[in-house]
C-alpha cells in the first residue's frame, strides 16, 4: 500500500497510457473488420523476417524461396516477435506486451525529465504528454520497432544519468548494453556511443585514469553486443556493418528529395526514376551494395547545393512539427480524397491557394485534426526552443540538458537524410526531451503570469 500511496502519479500515467493505447486498437481493429494481422502488422518486413525465422526459412524477408538473408532490418525487433510468438503461438502475445512497454514509456521520460529538469511538475507533464501523443499511441499497436527502440534507448539514456551522477558501475553496464540493443534495433543509433563517450571523458576530464576506464569500457561493452551481428553481415555479405539503410536512403530517399525540389515534380516521379538508373526499394537494399550507394549519391547531392539545402531546411522543419495525425486517423478508417502532393511549405510560397483551399475543404471534418495537430506541434517547438534559449542565456546548462540538446541535434541531423520522407516517426526517439524543455518553459511563463497578477 505505501508503494501504491509514494507512486499514485506514476500508476495513473501508466493506467492512461494503457487504456488510450488499448481504446485506439480496439478503434483500429473495428474499422478494419476484425481483422487483427490487418491491424497491427506494419510494412517494414518485419512480421515476416519473424515468420521466416520460426518455420525454418532463415533471416529473410522473402515471401517465397531462395529466402535471401535481409541486412535491412536488425534482428532486436524481428527476435522480439519471435520470443513473444512463442510465448502463446499467437501475434497477440506481441501485442500485449508492446501496448505494456508503451505504457511504460511515459514512466522512463519522467525519470529523465526529472534529471532534465528537477521540478515534479514539468515530470509528470512530461508523463502525460508521452501517455496522449497520438503517434507513440499509434506505434504502440504497429509492428514497428519504434516502441522497442525508444524502451531500450530511453533505458540506456536513463542509466547513463543514474552513472553521472552515483558514479556507480552497474548504470554504465546497464546504459552500455541497452545502447548496443538499441543499435540493433533501430541503426539510427549506430553513432550515439561517439557522443555518449565523449560526455564520460568531459565529465571526469579532470580525473584521467577514470575517463579512460569508463569511456573504454562503456565502447567495449557496446562493441560485444553488437559484434555477433557485425560478424553475420560479414559472414554473409563481406560487409561487417549494422544495415543496408545508410547508403540506400542517401541515393533512394534524400536524392530523389532532392530532385524534386529543384525540378518542381514530385518524390514518387524521381524514385521511380532512381529505380530505373539502378537504384533498388529500401526495404530490399543489400549491405554490400551501401557503398556504392552512398557513392552514387554523394556527386550528385554536391552538385545541388541550393536544392539540397532547401531540401534540409524543409526536413529540418518538418521534423520538428510533423504531428503524424494523417496516419494515425488513417489505421481507424478516416482517409483524405485530396492530396496537396507537394510540402506545404512550398506551396505557402509557390501556389498558396491550393494549400488553403484544401486547409477550408478539411475544417469541418475529422480531418481538421491534421491541422490542429500540426499547430500543436509548431507551438511545442516554439516553446522548446524558447526553453533551451533561457537554460543558455541563465547558465544553467547541466550535463544532462546538454546530452538531452545533444541527442535532439544528433536525431535531426540523422532525419535531415530522409528528405522529403521525413515523418514525426524520426522525431519519436527525442519527443520525451522536446517535452521537457517545452514544458519547463510553460511552467515559467504560468510562474510570471501568476507573479504579475499578483
Amino acid at each position: 500500500m505505501a508503494f501504491l500511496r509514494s507512486h499514485k502519479v506514476e500508476i495513473a500515467i501508466f493506467v492512461l497510457a494503457l487504456v488510450v493505447r488499448s481504446l485506439y486498437f480496439g478503434v483500429s481493429l473495428e474499422s478494419r473488420g476484425g481483422d487483427t494481422m490487418a491491424t497491427i502488422s506494419g510494412a517494414d518486413g518485419y512480421t515476416t523476417i519473424s515468420r521466416n525465422v520460426l518455420v525454418g526459412n532463415g533471416y529473410s524477408s522473402d515471401i517465397q524461396p531462395p529466402y535471401t538473408p535481409n541486412s535491412i532490418r536488425p534482428p532486436v525487433y524481428p527476435y522480439f516477435l519471435v520470443a513473444t510468438y512463442l510465448l502463446f503461438h499467437s501475434y497477440i502475445s506481441t501485442l500485449v506486451f508492446q501496448i505494456l512497454i508503451g505504457s511504460i514509456l511515459p514512466l522512463i521520460g519522467m525519470a529523465i525529465a526529472g534529471y532534465i529538469i528537477n521540478k515534479r511538475s514539468v515530470s509528470i507533464a512530461v508523463g502525460v504528454l508521452m501517455a496522449l501523443e497520438p503517434f507513440s499511441i499509434l506505434f504502440s499497436i504497429f509492428f514497428y520497432s519504434e516502441t522497442i527502440f525508444m524502451f531500450l534507448f530511453s533505458l540506456s539514456v536513463l542509466h547513463l544519468f543514474q552513472f553521472l551522477k552515483e558514479e556507480r558501475i552497474i548504470p554504465l553496464i546497464l546504459s552500455s548494453s541497452l545502447l548496443g540493443l538499441s543499435m540493433l534495433t533501430k541503426p539510427t543509433a549506430q553513432y550515439v556511443p561517439i557522443i555518449f563517450v565523449g560526455f564520460i571523458v568531459w565529465h571526469y576530464r579532470t580525473k584521467l585514469s577514470q575517463a579512460l576506464i569508463y569511456s573504454a569500457g562503456y565502447a567495449l561493452i557496446c562493441l560485444l553486443v553488437v559484434s555477433p551481428w557485425l560478424y553475420r553481415n560479414y559472414h554473409e555479405f563481406g560487409v561487417a556493418g549494422i544495415s543496408a539503410q545508410q547508403g540506400s536512403t542517401l541515393y533512394t530517399i534524400l536524392v530523389p528529395s532532392m530532385l524534386a525540389i529543384k525540378n518542381g515534380t514530385t518524390f514518387q516521379q524521381e524514385f521511380n526514376i532512381i529505380l530505373a538508373q539502378g537504384g533498388t526499394d529500401p526495404n530490399s537494399t543489400s549491405i554490400s551494395q551501401s557503398a556504392e550507394f552512398t557513392h552514387k549519391a554523394i556527386p550528385i547531392l554536391l552538385a545541388n547545393p541550393l536544392p539540397l539545402t532547401l531540401t534540409f531546411a524543409n526536413t529540418g522543419l518538418n521534423f520538428f512539427i510533423h504531428d503524424g495525425m494523417y496516419d494515425v486517423l488513417k489505421h481507424v478508417g478516416v482517409k483524405p480524397t485530396t492530396f496537396l502532393g507537394k510540402p506545404a511549405l512550398f506551396l505557402l510560397f509557390s501556389d498558396p491557394g491550393k494549400l488553403f483551399s484544401y486547409i477550408g475543404n478539411v475544417l469541418f471534418q475529422p480531418l481538421i485534426l491534421i491541422l490542429v495537430g500540426r499547430l500543436a506541434w509548431i507551438l511545442i517547438t516554439l516553446l522548446f526552443i524558447a526553453g533551451v534559449v533561457r537554460a543558455f542565456r541563465g547558465q544553467q546548462m547541466t550535463i544532462y540538458k546538454t546530452i538531452a540538446l545533444t541527442l535532439v541535434v544528433y536525431f535531426m541531423l540523422v532525419a535531415l537524410t530522409i528528405g522529403l520522407a521525413v515523418n514525426a516517426r524520426y522525431r519519436m526517439p527525442i519527443n520525451l526531451l522536446v517535452f521537457t524543455f517545452a514544458v519547463s518553459e510553460v511552467v515559467i511563463l504560468a510562474q510570471w503570469i501568476r507573479l504579475r497578477r499578483i
